[in-house]
Parts: C-alpha cells; sequence; structure tokens
C-alpha cells in the first residue's frame, strides 16, 4: 500500500523491519494503539500477534482503570472544593439552615447550620435538644408562633417573625421560614418520611428601622392633632424601649428656672423613682441626667 511508504522508509531508517499496531478499545470505541516495532522481517506470527491483541486488551482495561480513576479523584477533588466553598458561603450567612424530621407527629431537630453559632451563640448540639426552640421564644410570642407552626401540616409553608432569645439572653427579631416535605421529594422521590426544612435570618437591624419609623411617625401625628405632651412624651420613650432589648427610658424636662429637671416621661421606671428624680438640680455629678443636662453632652 503506497500510502505506507513515508512510514516503512522512516521506520526502516531506524532499524526496524517489521511492527505490529493494535487499536486499544473500550466501550465509547477506539482511544489509541499499541505499536510493537522488530528489526527482524516477518518477526510476528499468528501466536505472537494473539499475545499481543490479549496484551493489548489489558492495557485498554489498565488504561480505563487508570483513567477512570484519575477522573473519579478529580471530580471528589471538584466536590470537596464545592462544598468547601458553600460551607464557608453558609458559615458566612446571616441565614441558618435547620432540618427537623417528624416521628410520630412530633418534629424532631436533625440538622442545624454551624453559624448558628456565631449568630446566636449556641453550639449545633444544645440547638438539636427537643424542646429548645420552643423555650428561647419570648414569652410574649411564644403562644402565637407555636400555634402558626401547629398549622404547617395543613398549609404545607410558613412564614412568620418573631422574638428569640440568644445565649447571652438578648432578644433579636427572627425571620423564620419553614416548609414540609417528604425526604428525598427534592431528589424526585418522595417516599421518604415527612420532614420540615427551614431558614431562620436575623431581621433585628430592620425591625428596629421599622419601629423607628412608626415611633416618629405616631409622634409627629400627635404634635400635629395637638395632643398632650405628657402623652407625645410617653409615646416617644416607648418608641426608644421598643428598639433596644431590656432598656428602660426616661425624658426629664429642663424647669423654666434652668437649674432643675422635670419628670417628663417614664412609663416603666417605678414612680417612686420618677417622684425622686423629679426636681433633681443639674450640676457635675449629679447623676448621669443632671450631669448631662449640666455639660450639654453626652454622659
Amino acid at each position: 500500500d503506497p500510502r505506507f511508504a513515508p512510514w516503512r522508509e522512516r521506520a526502516i531508517q531506524c532499524g526496524y523491519r517489521s511492527s505490529c499496531a493494535l487499536p486499544l478499545l473500550d466501550a465509547r470505541g477506539c482511544f489509541g494503539a499499541l505499536s510493537v516495532y522488530a528489526e527482524e522481517a516477518d518477526a510476528f506470527d499468528e501466536e505472537e500477534i494473539r499475545l499481543l491483541t490479549d496484551l493489548s486488551g489489558d492495557l485498554s482495561f489498565g488504561i480505563r482503570a487508570l483513567r477512570d480513576r484519575i477522573a473519579r479523584d478529580e471530580a471528589q477533588r471538584l466536590q470537596g472544593e464545592a462544598e468547601l466553598k458553600l460551607r464557608h458561603l453558609i458559615e458566612a450567612s446571616p441565614t441558618v439552615l435547620y432540618a427537623l424530621r417528624v416521628v410520630d407527629g412530633q418534629a424532631v431537630p436533625v440538622m442545624v447550620g454551624d453559624n448558628i453559632q456565631r449568630i446566636f451563640g449556641y453550639a449545633p448540639a444544645e440547638v438539636l435538644v427537643p424542646g429548645w426552640w420552643e423555650a428561647h421564644i419570648h414569652p410574649d410570642d411564644r403562644a402565637r408562633v407555636v400555634d402558626m407552626s401547629r398549622h404547617l401540616r395543613r398549609l404545607r409553608q410558613v412564614s412568620h417573625e418573631y422574638r428569640f432569645a440568644r445565649k447571652d439572653g438578648d432578644y433579636v427579631w427572627v425571620r423564620d421560614e419553614l416548609r414540609l416535605e417528604q425526604e428525598g421529594q427534592a431528589r424526585g422521590e418522595g417516599k421518604g418520611d415527612l420532614e420540615i426544612v427551614g431558614a431562620w435570618t436575623d431581621v433585628t437591624a430592620r425591625r428596629r428601622v421599622e419601629v423607628a419609623l412608626t415611633s416618629q411617625r405616631q409622634v409627629l401625628e400627635m404634635v400635629a392633632s395637638g395632643a398632650s405632651l405628657a402623652h407625645t412624651l410617653e409615646t416617644l420613650v416607648r418608641g426608644v424601649e421598643a428598639q433596644l432589648n431590656g432598656v428602660r427610658a426616661s425624658i426629664l424636662i429642663l424647669d423654666p428656672d434652668g437649674v432643675h429637671l422635670r419628670h417628663g416621661a417614664a412609663p416603666s421606671l417605678p414612680d417612686a423613682y420618677n417622684r425622686w428624680v423629679d426636681g433633681a438640680r443639674i450640676g457635675e455629678g449629679v447623676g448621669s441626667c443632671g450631669t448631662a443636662a449640666w455639660r450639654r453632652a453626652p454622659v
């Protein structure tokens, strides 16, 4: 065959007189070739060709196995990198993911994101203790929140906001979004146990802005409508208290004499304390309020 002439001439120049080439095959077809050269003419008889054919099959298998292992190792490496990136994203996220399994009608916690410790201060193991969630809901919100959660089986999806206790005792506002589904539903199976998947997001900053805006609007409306000074000041103080956990506020008004403070509003402080402060003289070291009024600066 004249088409082989260039290859034949180059092989002869290198001292070869015979060659045998066998394809390397896999299920998708040929992926290479095994070439064997000899310095003697007609060096390959039928038995040697059979042995070389068996050898090419073994080589094909070995190369395929090696390629599969390399591909598997690469896939595992990429999967590991993706999982690491996802874990870092979840840890940095302001949203905590969690899951519960429904057992005998009760929701049993089975998983929570590690970032719950950064956001709420609790270790994941603490969160997975039955009863933990309900025990840390703000007492004023607990009945409403628990009742809403009971409707999940009927509604299949629930979103609500409530106050929740951090590990340090402070309350934060959270948005809780829950969805009821069957285990494996995301994979199109939908034949497993019922589970609840959810997400907690700290929305305290947003709620504080909303409370502040609402308070400002109420005060402006009261001023415009001619409400009493005492009532207006009380609304303003309650707005401040609503924005900050665990605080009690008061407003003292400087008397026309310029040297005494008079009670303006303090709805959450004891009456006895308000009577004691009323009429205090401003001056350096006369309590925080008297000193602030004297200095005309925060204390």
